[in-house]
């Protein structure tokens, strides 16, 4: 089965005799580091932003510039390597992945790989779209801006390059932390819906820790990564101007206060890279409002209090990685996974293909909200709506037994059902890549708490490791919605009407 053999690549990421984590490692592995930053800001008049599928919201101008992000990992004794890039994007896309490593590989040869090259988006939405070939990243006909797909590729092999030319020895040290009033569960009636003795576990309903690496060479520190979960979505629909919301604007503030300019960006690289965001929001009103008094304001608390934690982590910093860089990646059908009762609890199970919720089209109403004419919780067809819906997406409607697979999900739109062939790719990037102690799982989705939380876990028991040691790294080389609990599914809030492979997904 498909599970097993995602299963077996983890198991893989470890040596023989290791299987109780970094302690069995006798001795220190060597690291050599680097890191790059570049420019990919997108066009600033008349396109339609990403993310909130507002058809007034297009560009008028600037706030924050957008940028790529490379932090380059190579162990010495075996050359591994492994290159984390960070984008202030609202999206990566297979196509963008694909091409930045086929660029790659005409410099560098087979040094980098759709498996070693990890690329994600900080999924702020004050920023263009039109970067995407095909699928939810081209809401209502947003037409592809080759010019500005160049702009981000270009980017990032330029930030890569950076790092990969500039790279010599250096340590790698890790620190964690927690980042306090900085995110709110916004999907509290979806959380609630899980487990209480799963709940009782935390003692948050958001996943508050920060994870950050230092990257030191012997002429001093050279970047930060770290990695935090909450949306970019304190700059509101009414935005119109290009931002990294309120991660762009923590990046920009760390690079600053270290010496980084415009001039000389590559002085120093601070990425604010996203976890298991899915429920959470910096609007703490619930309103799509706050704590500021407007969207500049909130953007500005938001990122000031990212900002804060990562600056005292990277002074704090004293755990240095040591061991194997290491990565696996597999594409997974997503649209018919067979999965076992092991992963479900309640036998076997299968994914459905892709298809959006009315509650999809209802949005997140404590960041604004969507269409009027649907809510969140919806699980009922109305009449009307389907005679509208068949009449405007005669192509994408589901079929009976789609609809089954589905429930409670009322279906707006089934792409993956299209004839002859999906609407969207349905076939997806997952990576878990390894540094010494550190599990990164990269995934084409935007991840719930409960979600993550599980992944975690799942991730900690296989590899021996604990599950502190397992980080969400987010919305990475690729996109395909939501992935929520199937208790959280059952509810079919917002982000499970945008769970698009129906409630057995996470198990998937």
């Amino acid at each position: 089965m498909k599970w097993f053999l995602v299963t077996l690549s983890v198991v893989c990421l470890l040596p023989a005799g290791s299987v109780t984590g970094v302690a069995a490692d006798a001795s220190p592995q060597h690291y050599r580091i680097g890191c790059g930053s570049a420019d990919i800001t997108g066009p600033m008049l008349g396109v339609q932003f990403w993310g909130f599928v507002r058809a007034g919201q297009t560009g008028i101008g600037l706030h924050l510039r957008q940028r790529a992000r490379a932090f380059l990992i190579e162990q010495s004794s075996t050359q591994q390597r492994l290159a984390l890039v960070v984008c202030d994007l609202g999206s990566i896309t297979h196509e963008l992945h694909r091409e930045v490593v086929e660029r790659l590989q005409t410099d560098f040869g087979d040094s980098y790989t759709l498996s070693n090259v990890i690329i994600s988006a900080t999924h702020t939405h004050a920023a263009p779209g039109g970067f995407w070939h095909a699928g939810v990243g081209t809401p209502f006909g947003t037409p592809l801006h080759d010019q500005y797909f160049n702009v981000i590729v270009d980017g990032i092999v330029d930030s890569i390059r950076h790092a990969h030319e500039t790279a010599q020895p250096g340590r790698v040290l890790m620190a964690q932390g927690t980042v306090p009033d900085a995110g709110i569960n916004r999907s509290r009636v979806a959380y609630m819906n899980n487990p209480a003795e799963e709940r009782a576990r935390y003692d948050s309903d958001t996943d508050t820790t920060m994870t950050l690496l230092r990257f030191e060479t012997a002429d001093g520190a050279i970047g930060c990564l770290n990695w935090f979960a909450v949306h970019p979505t304190t700059m509101t629909y009414n935005n119109r101007l290009i931002s990294g919301d309120n991660k762009g604007y923590a990046e920009i503030a760390f690079e600053r206060a270290r010496g980084a300019t415009d001039e000389q960006p590559n002085r120093f690289v601070a990425a604010v890279a996203q976890s298991n965001c899915g429920d959470v929001t910096g609007n703490l009103n619930l309103d799509n409002t706050g704590p500021g008094e407007d969207e500049f304001e909130t953007t500005q608390i938001i990122g000031e209090r990212q900002y804060m934690i990562a600056d005292e982590l990277f002074e704090q910093a004293d755990t240095e990685l040591s061991g194997p860089v290491s990565s696996r990646q597999a594409f997974v059908d997503f649209s018919s996974i067979l999965i076992s009762g092991e992963f479900t609890g309640q036998g076997d199970q299968s994914t459905a293909a892709a298809a959006y919720g009315y509650a999809f089209a209802a949005g997140s109403t404590e960041d604004g909200g969507g269409h009027p004419l649907f809510r969140e919780g919806m699980t009922q067809t109305a009449p009307l709506l389907e005679l509208t819906l068949d009449q405007q997406f005669p192509d994408a409607r589901p079929d009976d037994g789609l609809r089954r697979q589905h429930r409670p999900k009322a279906i707006l739109i089934a792409p993956g059902n299209m004839p002859p062939t999906a609407g969207l790719s349905q076939t997806l990037s997952l990576t878990v890549a390894r540094i010494g102690p550190l599990l990164l799982a990269a995934g084409p989705a935007e991840f719930t708490t409960m979600a993550g939380r599980r992944i975690r876990d799942t991730l900690a028991e296989i590899s021996g490791l604990p599950a502190g040691n397992v980080v969400i790294a987010g919305s990475a080389n690729g996109y395909a919605g939501y992935v929520t609990t199937f208790e959280e599914y059952e509810t079919q809030q917002y982000e499970g009407g945008h769970t698009l492979f129906g409630p057995w997904t996470l198990a998937a």
